[in-house]
C-alpha cells in the first residue's frame, strides 16, 4: 500500500483525509492517489492528486478542492464524488453499451482524431473516477469500500472487468493513436502509460484481480521479450530522474514499441469481444 511513496508523506494524507471526514461528516469510502504516485512514476515535478469516494448521494461533494498538507507545505488536490453518483454512471453505461471494446464500434477502427477524442470524453467520468481510485497503489480506506460492497452489492456494477478493461484500452487505444503511432517525436509519459494500461488489462483478462500497481513491478511479471523489457527500464530510470515538466519530456518515436503496441491492442480487442461481461473485480486485503 505505501511502496514507493514515503511513509511520513502517506500519514500525513490519511491525517487530511481524517480531518476531512470529520469536518464534513460524510464517511469516506475509499481514497487513492492519481497521476503518476498510483503506478510508481513520480518524480520531482509530479503533481499530488487523490480521488475521494464519499458515502451517499449528496451532490454537494462532487468538487475539487486543493488543500496543503502541512508540515510538508505541499499542495493537494481532492476530487471528490458520493459512491450514488459512480453507481448511477455506471448502470447506465451498462445498459448503453453491450458491445466491447466500445471505442471500435463509435469509431469504426478509423483514425479520426476528432471523433476518437469525443469517445475519450465520453459521459463516463464518475465510473472511471472509480476506477482509477481502486487501480491506484496508494489506498486509504480499503476496508470501507469492502464493507459497503457487503451491505449493497449495487456498487459491484461499477467495478465489472469487462468495463474496467474497455476503460484501460480506450485510454491506450487513444494515446497510440493520438500521441504514438507515425510520431518523430513522442511524450515519455505517454508510452509509459500506455504500456501500463495494456499490462493492466492483460492482467485483468488472465487474473481477474487488481493489477499490480507498480510501473517496474508490473513490465517485470510480464512474459515480454527482452529489448522491449530493456527499452521500458531505461525509460522508467529515464522517466525517474526527469527534472522538466512531463510534456517537455520527450523521446524519439520507437518502431519496435509502436508495433507492439498494435498488436497487444488488436489481441486484447478480440479478446474483450468475448468475454463474461458479469465478472467482477476481485481485491486482496490491503491491496
Amino acid at each position: 500500500m505505501k511502496k514507493g511513496m514515503d511513509e511520513y508523506l502517506f500519514n500525513q494524507i490519511l491525517d487530511l483525509l481524517i480531518d476531512m471526514e470529520s469536518e464534513s461528516s460524510k464517511k469516506i469510502l475509499v481514497a487513492g492517489m492519481g497521476g503518476s504516485y498510483s503506478l510508481g512514476l513520480q518524480n520531482i515535478t509530479s503533481d499530488l492528486d487523490l480521488f475521494v469516494v464519499f458515502q451517499g448521494d449528496d451532490l454537494s461533494y462532487a468538487h475539487t478542492i486543493t488543500k496543503e498538507i502541512s508540515d510538508e507545505k505541499r499542495k493537494i488536490d481532492l476530487m471528490c464524488l458520493p459512491i450514488s453518483l459512480i453507481i448511477e454512471n455506471a448502470e447506465l453505461w451498462i445498459k448503453e453499451n453491450r458491445r466491447y471494446p466500445t471505442v471500435y464500434y463509435k469509431t469504426s477502427h478509423k483514425r479520426n482524431e476528432e471523433r476518437l477524442k469525443k469517445d475519450i470524453e465520453r459521459e463516463d467520468f464518475a465510473r472511471a473516477f472509480l476506477f482509477r481510485t481502486l487501480l491506484s497503489g496508494r489506498i486509504w480506506y480499503m476496508q470501507n469500500f469492502m464493507a459497503y460492497r457487503q451491505d449493497d452489492n449495487t456498487v459491484d456494477h461499477a467495478i465489472r472487468i469487462i468495463d474496467i478493461c474497455d476503460y484501460l484500452f480506450t485510454r491506450a487505444y487513444g494515446n497510440y493513436n493520438e500521441f504514438i503511432v507515425d510520431k518523430e517525436f513522442v511524450p515519455l509519459r505517454k508510452y509509459l502509460y500506455t504500456m501500463h494500461e495494456i499490462c493492466s488489462i492483460k492482467w485483468l483478462l488472465k487474473y481477474e484481480t487488481k493489477p499490480e500497481p507498480d510501473f517496474y513491478k508490473l513490465i517485470g511479471l510480464q512474459s515480454l521479450d527482452s529489448e522491449i523489457t530493456e527499452v521500458f527500464k531505461q525509460w522508467y530510470f529515464m522517466n525517474r530522474d526527469c527534472k522538466i515538466q512531463k510534456n517537455k519530456a520527450i523521446v524519439s518515436g520507437n518502431l519496435l514499441i509502436n508495433k507492439f503496441f498494435y498488436r497487444e491492442l488488436v489481441n486484447i480487442g478480440n479478446q474483450m469481444e468475448n468475454i463474461n461481461k458479469e465478472k467482477i473485480l476481485q481485491f486482496e486485503i490491503g491491496k
